[in-house]
């Protein structure tokens, strides 16, 4: 198989035959689909002018089951077989469609005929995006879609003080946070690529918000009224200061009702060097306090029937 073609496809598919020659997707294709999910014709329609500025022929034919993210495809002598269950499935073989794609001369895109039967092998494709202060949201929608257009279907965004909380708009550089209208955009444009986000709130470490070389923290430089919420280094929450739980409760709640009920939420808890340090802390058997931390928020996101990932 040539290395030119198989270097394209990221994931590769499970099952793929490649014949001689190459075959061009125009208004003369005809596209056989067997898909019986209602709004296939319509998406088929979509994905051809969104992918590929054109309108082939399109014909329903006899559907078998599939699983909801697999489908199978056969593009041979200007015609084009596409199975698929489910929406997902069918955007799946476009996603493979538009990888194989080149352009030719005369505008038209060119593939190598090809017999594709294909599946994800891990149900949780996950990719992790920090935004930093310096995170344009521009740079963010670049790298949805790429992770969307190989096939991804989590995105963790984790937000380093640039979350536009209302319930706590102290949480956060007060000129660094993010447009709500242009962040609720991407969260639905994600969703429509097939990749859906998952909201990040460090609930232990990382409760500056900042990097720990800058000596920065993102509540304490216009809030110091606010340090008993944190250990002494400002570095991880004080999980023993009732206020800091109900804070933190406040803003995972809104950043859940902003994802629109996500299934997972990410609760960071890496690096937490400082945990259990301060004076009330220090009172407390650090594991059971750890503990009943944990399951505090594990309970509240299982009342939303929302998962708690860390």
């Amino acid at each position: 198989m040539p290395d030119s073609i198989l270097s394209k496809l990221i994931p590769c598919p499970r099952q793929m035959t490649i014949f001689p020659g190459s075959v061009a997707l125009d208004t003369k294709t005809c596209i056989r689909l067997a898909a019986d999910f209602p709004e296939a014709l319509e998406l088929t329609e979509k994905l051809c002018n969104d992918f590929f500025h054109t309108c082939p022929m399109i014909e329903k034919t006899h559907s078998e089951t599939l699983p909801e993210e697999a489908y199978r495809l056969d593009f041979r002598e200007n015609t084009l077989a596409l199975h698929a269950s489910a929406p997902i499935g069918l955007l799946h073989a476009f996603k493979t469609l538009r990888q194989l794609a080149e352009a030719s001369n005369d505008e038209i895109f060119r593939f190598p005929q090809v017999q594709i039967s294909d599946a994800p092998a891990l149900p949780f494709r996950g990719i992790h995006f920090c935004i930093f202060p310096e995170t344009s949201l521009i740079d963010l929608e670049k790298n949805i879609r790429l992770a969307a257009y190989h096939k991804f279907n989590y995105a963790i965004l984790e937000f380093w003080g640039t979350f536009p909380f209302l319930s706590h708009p102290e949480f956060g550089w007060q000129d660094r946070q993010l447009n709500r209208e242009q962040l609720k955009k991407l969260i639905r444009l994600g969703k429509e690529l097939g990749i859906a986000m998952i909201p990040q709130l460090n609930l232990l470490g990382h409760a500056s918000a900042a990097r720990a070389i800058s000596g920065k923290h993102a509540v304490l430089y216009r809030h110091p009224e606010l340090e008993a919420l944190f250990e002494p280094s400002g570095w991880s929450w004080c999980i023993s200061n009732p206020r800091s739980r109900n804070f933190l409760t406040e803003a995972v709640l809104e950043l859940h009702q902003f994802f629109e009920k996500p299934e997972f939420f990410h609760v960071g808890c890496d690096e937490a060097e400082d945990l259990g340090s301060c004076l009330r802390c220090r009172e407390h058997a650090l594991p059971q306090l750890l503990l009943e931390h944990l399951e505090h928020f594990h309970q509240l996101l299982k009342k939303l029937g929302c998962r708690m990932i860390m």
